[in-house]
């Protein structure tokens, strides 16, 4: 597992997390759609810690378009379902 990069994406996560309550505290007309967005980026950052724990300094420093929106994705791959 690459650790530098998954604290490097949890720290994101967190920043953004600290950011969405502060805007939350310090505006009273806070809207459902403005907490969607602060969300998507939350989310987004724990997935690409969780999807991109395995790679690579230089793989993670050559990232395509198209990789990022995959590792940004919710790892759906890694639940099991078991039919219960």
């Amino acid at each position: 597992m690459n650790t530098d990069y998954v604290r490097l994406m949890l720290q994101d996560a967190a920043g953004n997390l600290r950011a969405l309550l502060d805007e939350m505290n310090s505006n009273p007309e806070f809207s459902e759609i403005e907490l969607s967005i602060w969300l998507n980026d939350v989310f987004g950052s724990l997935n690409i810690a969780w999807n991109g724990r395995e790679l690579t300094d230089d793989e993670a420093s050559k990232l395509t378009e198209q990789m990022y929106y995959r590792l940004r994705s919710f790892p759906v791959a890694d639940i099991i379902m078991d039919g219960k």
